[in-house]
């Protein structure tokens, strides 16, 4: 295939899977604010908590140890919720694609393979602490290659280390697609309540709005952005064998 061709076809593939999920965004606003809401929302304020509370101006090394460890500490929180809401969302988008209502939050928390997702959170969790110990560029190397774990443990009911093995795969067969639909997105959402705090300052209640406000509609986003791209490669890379259901 021509590089012209190639880039042709991976804009109209990232274009896709805008259009898709600003079509889902819309048509569900309402079970996607309020996923967003219950999952995302509280870890945010713990975040946003977690940030403010931090003295990073002191050279006492419990300080410094305890500023470390609520840093990773809510970071994983927000991790692990983030995959719980992805995984959720994916749940949900079965139905939506069947032409169905959406099922109540209580009806899809049961059926979501809990124990697999907080086992597949950890995992990529620690991974990537690790490799941004190293340098930061191999922690978002790692970031990316695990970013589709929760919807495709939840789509192909996979166990939580197959389903790093399989976001990986995918990634991995499209890399650019993937930086320019989900890590873009992401590293965007993260970046806006900062700049809010610069804009307005470092205050307690700018800084958990701002938190709130950017969890609620833009990481609500990024969110189904995981789910559609999920959906678009998995179409384009079957899995080789049935899938399992997952313990």
């Amino acid at each position: 295939m021509l590089p012209s061709t190639q880039h042709d076809s991976l804009a109209m593939r990232v274009r896709a899977i805008y259009r898709d999920a600003h079509s889902m965004y819309r048509a569900h606003f309402g079970f996607i604010i309020g996923s967003a809401a219950l999952v995302l929302a509280p870890f945010a304020i713990l975040d946003g908590f977690g940030l403010i509370g931090s003295d990073t101006s002191s050279t006492r090394p419990w300080v410094i140890a305890a500023t470390i460890f609520v840093a990773i500490a809510t970071t994983g929180l927000s991790s692990l919720a983030g995959l719980f809401y992805s995984g959720l969302l994916d749940y949900t988008a079965d139905a939506w694609n069947e032409g169905g209502a959406s099922p109540s939050h209580r009806s899809v928390a049961h059926k979501l393979p809990w124990l697999q997702l907080v086992i597949a959170s950890v995992i990529a969790f620690v991974i990537e602490i690790v490799g941004l110990m190293t340098l930061v560029l191999p922690g978002l190397v790692l970031y990316t290659l695990f970013v589709l774990t929760g919807p495709m443990l939840v789509r192909e009911r996979l166990t939580a280390v197959a389903a790093l093995k399989r976001s990986a795969g995918l990634v991995r067969r499209n890399p650019t697609l993937v930086v320019l639909a989900v890590l873009l997105p992401s590293m965007v959402e993260s970046s806006i309540a900062d700049f809010a705090g610069l804009i307005f300052g470092h205050h307690l209640a700018i800084e958990l709005v701002a938190e709130v406000v950017v969890t609620l509609f833009a990481a609500s986003f990024v969110g189904v952005l995981e789910v559609i791209t999920a959906q678009h490669l998995q179409r384009a890379h079957p899995p080789d064998r049935p899938t399992t259901n997952s313990a």
